[in-house]
């Protein structure tokens, strides 16, 4: 691009002749022949060249550019296969070089700092010459200074240096890759986006990246077993990008495919399917024979409190999920949904209670109409539906019906012994052949070994002794009054 050397500049009224330097006119074309929006055309005489930067919109007005160097531009134009008449206003396509001289002026010298460097924000169009921070290589991530529509023209500016683009390390992209610029003929031209915030490549002849035109229904690869610029692979229908394991990066067919990848079908697979992303599995495709080997007495479940997989669960596991019973013990308030057929059997009564204020047998659960403590014998008031203590010397207090198993307070509701065995620490009761059987006593809740004897008392056998802290409670309805 040294070629072209601007010596003057003079804006001016397009018109039909133009008097270059050595004030010989030349001829124009007429406003016209000049496309509409304007351009950019090469003015030629005998004797001199120079680019016209010309606008229609703007008046029309032209900007004019006499080049030192019309030799060199006449032999340029030759070789293009152009013959430029005196006069004439011809498209300089094939000049770009010199018209990118006349529109972004000199090319600027930019050192790569940190990866970075500065653009002038206020050239729309511009060449800037990038040099390493150090050495012979850097990379570039990021251009600063851009505003919208800029568009700037990057190249080397020594040889022997490589400045490599970085793919959106930064605020480049360069086509999804990164591109290296190792020659001085080579370059980059981005365009920035204000909406993306970024440099966009638009052209460039640098290595990698997506900067040159590719052949339809190929891919981009390197497909050697060595670093090399990539090459486009076409891609036959049917086909994916590959290697097998006996040659290079190629389109493969669906059958390499399958032999590259061990796909298998349902018929044909025997091994395991592993893998981390979901699998599809057709209806009813699954069978018993078809499943894992599981531990013994184990169920598939999801033991925890969200969605998981499902482990196997031993008895144990699966008792605890669903609250199941290994024992009644462990129900402490069993209900029955209907009648209980014993079929022709019983339900054993417990004898040797292992610990005070324990007790087996039958019991209901009523209020107590005064206090009462644990073992103290009870009767039945009808009048008031509630249960009091028992005391034998008096018709309206007897019979003794039931036996306290709880200590309560007047009108709560208490556990009543009607029927069984039950111990209590604080009696120590005569264990002998002589006297087994205890009996209603004159004081109220009380028993005694002997039956009452007071005139008018009531004499009831209540239990029998089983240990000195142990009895059997199966009180009599035979009563005795003593005259």
């Amino acid at each position: 691009m040294g070629l072209i050397s601007p010596a003057t500049r003079v804006e001016t009224t397009l018109a039909a002749t133009y008097t270059h330097g050595t004030g010989t006119a030349v001829a124009l074309v007429s406003l016209a022949n000049v496309p509409t929006g304007g351009g950019v055309a090469l003015i030629a005489d005998s004797s001199e060249w120079c680019l016209v930067r010309y606008a229609a919109i703007d008046g029309p007005s032209v900007e004019l550019r006499t080049l030192t160097a019309p030799a060199a531009v006449n032999a340029s134009a030759g070789a293009s296969g152009h013959a430029f008449a005196a006069g004439s206003l011809v498209c300089v396509a094939q000049a770009a070089d010199y018209v990118l001289q006349l529109l972004m002026g000199a090319p600027t010298e930019l050192t790569i700092d940190t990866g970075a460097v500065t653009v002038d924000s206020t050239k729309q169009f511009a060449v800037y010459l990038l040099l390493p921070e150090s050495g012979n290589t850097d990379d570039l991530a990021t251009i600063n200074g851009g505003a919208q529509g800029l568009c700037a023209f990057f190249r080397v500016k020594d040889s022997g240096k490589t400045i490599t683009f970085k793919d959106g390390a930064g605020n480049i992209k360069v086509g999804g890759a990164d591109v290296a610029l190792a020659a001085q003929d080579k370059y980059v031209m981005l365009l920035y986006s204000v909406a993306l915030s970024q440099w966009i490549v638009v052209g460039g002849t640098g290595a990698g990246g997506g900067l040159t035109a590719q052949a339809a229904q190929t891919v981009l690869a390197n497909a050697t077993n060595d670093v090399a610029v990539p090459t486009p692979i076409a891609l036959a229908v049917q086909q994916v990008l590959g290697r097998l394991t006996d040659g290079n990066i190629k389109g493969l067919s669906v059958a390499e495919l399958v032999a590259l990848t061990g796909l298998v079908t349902n018929a044909s697979h025997t091994g395991e399917v592993t893998g981390s992303t979901e699998l599809t599995i057709a209806a009813n495709a699954v069978t018993l024979a078809k499943l894992a080997t599981q531990a013994a007495y184990t169920v598939l479940a999801n033991l925890t409190a969200g969605a998981a997989v499902p482990t196997a669960a031993t008895v144990a596991q699966m008792k605890t999920l669903l609250a199941y019973l290994a024992d009644l013990l462990d129900d402490t308030t069993p209900q029955l949904g209907g009648d209980l057929d014993l079929n022709m059997h019983g339900i054993q009564i417990t004898p040797t209670l292992g610990s005070d204020h324990t007790w087996s047998g039958h019991f209901v659960l009523e209020n107590v109409g005064e206090t009462v403590a644990f073992g103290e014998t009870l009767y039945f008031d009808c009048s008031e539906g509630e249960w009091k203590l028992a005391d034998a010397d008096q018709i309206g207090t007897m019979p003794v019906q039931g036996m306290a198993l709880e200590a309560k307070t007047d009108g709560q509701a208490c556990k009543i012994l009607i029927l069984g065995y039950i111990r209590h620490d604080a009696w120590s009761w005569q264990v002998d052949d002589v006297k087994k059987l205890l009996y209603a006593s004159v004081t109220p809740g009380a028993m005694s070994v002997d039956p009452v004897d007071g005139t008018g008392d009531l004499s009831q056998a209540v239990a029998f002794i089983r240990t000195a802290t142990t009895i059997f409670f199966n009180p009599s309805l035979d009563l005795t009054e003593r005259g």
